[in-house]
């Protein structure tokens, strides 16, 4: 863990195993950070912040774009790591993400120098004015399924608005987001970023009852939102929450193309193993088009490789713990029971089954009229009730069962 810029062990001296989901390996261990961890990173930040907070905008901003060249130098290291640890594919998820971070960086390393209040003229002579402030320590929580572009969206801002920053990164993959915390010390002063390891009921729950913490944000599992909510509450400081859904897409006879296709497969993150809390999770398919488009959208993704994640040849990886794979696998097999009961017509991208050694496994849709079986409404799924309004519209249940994110 990263605490007043060093390198520290959790203070009970406990770790826990990081598995690389693309074969199963033990690649690294990481401190089980617990609530003395963190008081010690919030009270390293609190102390940075005096300082900090008076650092010119400009000055931080520079500080920024040097950890963005930083990050572009190396982007092919940092790849390979959040390929391994997260089974992210490569070419496809983990490069695009590693490049977006530093992309993001840059950006608030610019947006630094435009940090202004308002002067308004309320008379000849009276001015008003206002300006901005940073808040003070910040706490935020980001999930496992694109770690380092969501440290990059917390870390960025946070600093670069005059805040210092305590980031409890997942359990499931860490080492992305240390790699990142250790670019960005080497051109901070200690203590304006720390980063915690640990589990979520642990570390998470002591981050977001800290008292000297003035301001949470959160992207995660609902549940989680309500304890940081809930937290919150008691101390009245502002949350910032980034949420999961389950929207679906509606695709209409005048959109019935090939771009269209790649678009709903893209919509529903078939190539981040629909790990996102963006993947569209239901398709809904005008009459005139719910055959041609189906054998359309069957065709494209029957095409998408499932493989090591490292490999350059690959579309989609592999799937991030053991409870997730077994969480989709179940629901693969509710699915073939529903398909087998009512659905008129099942595709798959192939056979039910385990590809490889790690947790792979294929994709699979659901052709289902009307919407009535479990399968429809598995993971929280909602019935159509208000499409037929829209016209004569059909629904095809479709992608990976998607996986929510965790804390």
């Amino acid at each position: 863990m990263l605490i007043d810029g060093s390198w520290v062990d959790s203070a009970s001296g406990k770790e826990i195993s990081v598995e690389s989901p693309g074969n199963r390996q033990i690649i690294a261990s990481i401190p089980r950070g617990g609530a003395e961890d963190v008081d010690r990173a919030v009270q390293a930040a609190s102390k940075a912040f005096a300082s900090w907070s008076c650092v010119i905008p400009r000055e931080r901003g520079r500080m920024l774009q040097k950890i963005a060249d930083a990050i572009e130098g190396r982007v092919e290291e940092l790849a390979r790591i959040v390929a391994e640890e997260t089974g992210n594919a490569i070419r496809t998820q983990a490069r695009p993400e590693a490049k977006g971070a530093a992309d993001i960086v840059r950006y608030f390393g610019g947006l630094a120098s435009e940090l202004k209040g308002e002067t308004i003229p309320l008379g000849e002579h009276v001015l008003s004015y206002t300006r901005r402030e940073p808040i003070g320590v910040v706490g935020a929580i980001i999930p496992w399924n694109a770690p380092v572009i969501l440290a990059a969206l917390k870390i960025a801002p946070a600093l670069c608005a005059g805040n210092t920053l305590v980031l409890k990164v997942a359990e499931d993959a860490p080492l992305g987001v240390l790699w990142l915390a250790g670019i960005c010390q080497d051109h901070l002063p200690k203590g304006v970023l720390n980063v915690v390891t640990g589990y979520g009921e642990e570390a998470g729950a002591a981050l977001s009852a800290h008292e000297c913490v003035r301001k949470l944000s959160f992207t995660g599992l609902d549940r989680g939102r309500q304890l940081i909510m809930r937290a919150a509450s008691e101390r009245i400081v502002p949350v910032s929450l980034e949420l999961g859904g389950k929207s679906p897409s509606i695709v209409y006879p005048d959109a019935n193309e090939d771009w269209v296709v790649d678009g709903i497969i893209a919509a529903m993150r078939f190539t981040r193993q629909s790990q996102s809390c963006t993947a569209g999770s239901r398709l809904f398919l005008h009459a005139d088009i719910f055959d041609n488009f189906l054998v359309a959208l069957a065709a494209k993704t029957a095409k998408l490789k499932i493989g090591d994640p490292l490999d350059e040849a690959t579309d989609i990886g592999a799937i991030i713990n053991e409870k997730q794979f077994k969480k989709v696998w179940r629901l693969h097999r509710g699915r073939a029971e529903a398909a087998g009961r009512s659905a008129s017509v099942r595709w798959s991208a192939a056979e039910h089954r385990p590809v490889g050694p790690g947790l792979l496994c294929h994709s699979d849709g659901l052709r289902q009229r009307p919407p009535t079986t479990g399968a429809w409404r598995a993971r929280r799924f909602s019935a159509p009730s208000s499409l037929p309004s829209a016209g004569p519209m059909r629904p095809m249940l479709s992608g990976w069962p998607t996986t929510r994110t965790t804390a």
